[in-house]
C-alpha cells in the first residue's frame, strides 16, 4: 500500500512539473514572418498611434517569435521605436484573426500565477492553457525573462 501511495505521490510531482507549454507551436519561419509583418504593423501602428503619431512599419525580421495554441496566436515583436511587444490575437492574425490584446515588460519568478490571471482579465477569451503556458514562458525561464 506505501508503495502505491509514493507511486501515486511521484506521479503527482512529476504531473505538476510538466510543462504547459506541450502542444504549443513555437515555429517562426521566413515566410511566416513575411505574412505577418504588414499586419503586425497595421496593429502597433493603431496600438500606438496616441503616442507617436505616426505609422509602424515593421520588417518581417521584427517579429522575433511566435506561440500559437488552442486556435489563438501570441507574437513577441520589436518596434525599433518602443520596448519590444507582446500581441496576442484570437486566430492567426496571418489570416484574419482578431487582434486581442498586449502584454509588455517581465515578471519575476514568483509571479507566474499573478501574470496568468491578469492576462486572463485582461484579454477577453484567452485560453486559460496559453495564459498558463505564457506566463510559465516569462517567470520559469531567466533566458525568456519577457519572452521569446
Amino acid at each position: 500500500m506505501r508503495g502505491l501511495l509514493a507511486l501515486c505521490a511521484l506521479l503527482f510531482c512529476v504531473a505538476a512539473q510538466a510543462d504547459p507549454c506541450a502542444g504549443a507551436d513555437r515555429s517562426l519561419d521566413a515566410a511566416r514572418r513575411e505574412a505577418l509583418a504588414p499586419v503586425v504593423s497595421r496593429d502597433v501602428t493603431l496600438l500606438l498611434w496616441p503616442h507617436f503619431k505616426e505609422r509602424f512599419d515593421l520588417a518581417p525580421e521584427q517579429v522575433r517569435a511566435s506561440l500559437r495554441m488552442r486556435g489563438w496566436s501570441v507574437l513577441y515583436v520589436e518596434t525599433g521605436k518602443t520596448d519590444a511587444a507582446v500581441l496576442f490575437y484570437a486566430g492567426d492574425p496571418a489570416s484574419g484573426g482578431r487582434y486581442a490584446g498586449e502584454w509588455g515588460g517581465s515578471a519575476p519568478m514568483d509571479e507566474g500565477p499573478q501574470l496568468r490571471r491578469a492576462l486572463q482579465r485582461d484579454i477577453r477569451g484567452l485560453p486559460p492553457a496559453l495564459a498558463r503556458c505564457f506566463a510559465w514562458l516569462v517567470t520559469q525561464h531567466p533566458e525568456h525573462h519577457s519572452w521569446p
